[in-house]
């Protein structure tokens, strides 16, 4: 298969009532493009954009810690690379 495949995680531009902002993911298959959240948000100064993860210490609104968001997002990218190869 020679389709280009990419993935990145960021944070919405538009902050939530609870001043968090939404995690994205932005897959890109060829010349197709899906964006989605993923259910889950963090205030923007623990987002780790260079590594699209956030920062250690960190817990969202709902209580999430910082290891279970970056599980999360390791999951997807798993699943991701599992569907690529």
């Amino acid at each position: 298969n020679n389709s280009v495949m990419a993935l990145q995680f960021y944070l919405t531009t538009h902050a939530l009532r609870n001043g968090e902002h939404a995690i994205r993911v932005s897959v890109h298959i060829a010349n197709t493009r899906l964006q989605t959240t993923i259910g889950i948000s963090v205030n923007p100064d623990f987002w780790l954009d260079a590594k699209q993860k956030v920062k250690k210490g960190t817990v969202n609104s709902k209580g999430m810690k910082f290891n279970e968001i970056n599980d999360k997002l390791a999951f997807f990218g798993s699943k991701y690379w599992e569907t690529k190869n």
